[in-house]
């Protein structure tokens, strides 16, 4: 064989290494986009302006949800839509993990310690964010949570965050006219140490806490506050864009509302959205 083919053989050999490497170096399937959001989102437990109903649906936890962004804050909006999911997250709460290098370990974690509203009794008309507990004006919304708590924020000490806040975090949580339970929350992505040009996917970890570990919960005596009732499914997801389970390793702690007492959760990752390069929302 004389150089010329050896030549020629090396030179095709590496081509077919770099071409392996850059097929390797495509972007994770796995991982979503966000919806870019236009106009601010308004924290308050009224999913409208996500556009009903929700793009994705974990089918272990039973929840609905949708991550939006602008260039200011991150965007998620939780929905329970069968009353026995409720009352796990009545009675137990919500962890949000949310692990920025999108890697499935513990990173910055929101616990929603707070969310103690009563549903509204059947019948009622009008949504819960219309209702105004003691000491709320009359022209103030009532977030219904009052505190949260926090770890992992470089610049937020660990611990209980009251609701409002001076860091930037909101949170709401009500009942919608169908009696789904709807959470939102809002982070400033400065407290995240996101710039919002970020291109690598983002990990989140949403979880069911389990009632049993919940101090709110042994305060009460145990009671959820849902009367009884399976509810079941009533809504699936919606909107025509991925509408993935959690596809990093979820796990279910109560196959078909069986104890609730234990805790669930699923993984997924998304990508910050960009102007004009992703699904416009409001």
């Amino acid at each position: 064989m004389n150089r010329k083919v050896l030549a020629i053989l090396f030179f095709s050999g590496l081509a077919g290494l770099s071409g392996t490497a850059a097929y390797a170096q495509k972007p994770d399937p796995d991982v979503d986009v966000n919806m870019w959001m236009q106009h601010p989102v308004v924290v308050d437990g009224n999913s409208e302006e996500w556009h009903e109903p929700l793009n994705n649906f974990n089918s272990e936890t039973k929840l609905a949800f949708a991550l939006g962004n602008d260039e200011q804050n991150l965007y998620l909006v939780i929905e329970s839509l069968d009353e026995i999911t409720t009352g796990r997250l009545i009675r137990g709460g919500l962890t949000l993990n949310i692990n920025t290098a999108g890697k499935k370990k513990d990173g910055i974690k929101l616990n929603f310690l707070g969310m103690q509203q009563p549903p509204p009794p059947h019948g009622e008309l009008k949504d819960s964010t219309m209702h105004h507990s003691e000491g709320i004006g009359e022209h103030e919304h009532d977030p219904g949570v009052r505190s949260i708590s926090v770890s992992g924020f470089k610049s937020i000490p660990d611990g209980s965050l009251t609701i409002p806040n001076d860091a930037g975090i909101q949170v709401a949580a009500a009942f919608n006219q169908r009696r789904d339970y709807i959470c939102e929350l809002a982070i400033p992505l400065t407290q995240l140490n996101l710039t919002g040009k970020e291109a690598k996917g983002i990990a989140y970890q949403i979880k069911i806490n389990s009632s049993a570990g919940n101090p709110e919960h042994h305060r009460q005596g145990g009671q959820g506050g849902i009367d009884g009732g399976g509810g079941g499914m009533s809504r699936g997801g919606g909107m025509g864009r991925g509408r993935r389970g959690g596809g990093m390793g979820q796990r279910g702690g109560d196959e078909g509302g069986g104890n609730s007492s234990k805790s669930s959760d699923f993984w997924i990752r998304y990508e910050l959205a960009k102007p004009g390069e992703s699904f416009k929302m409001n």
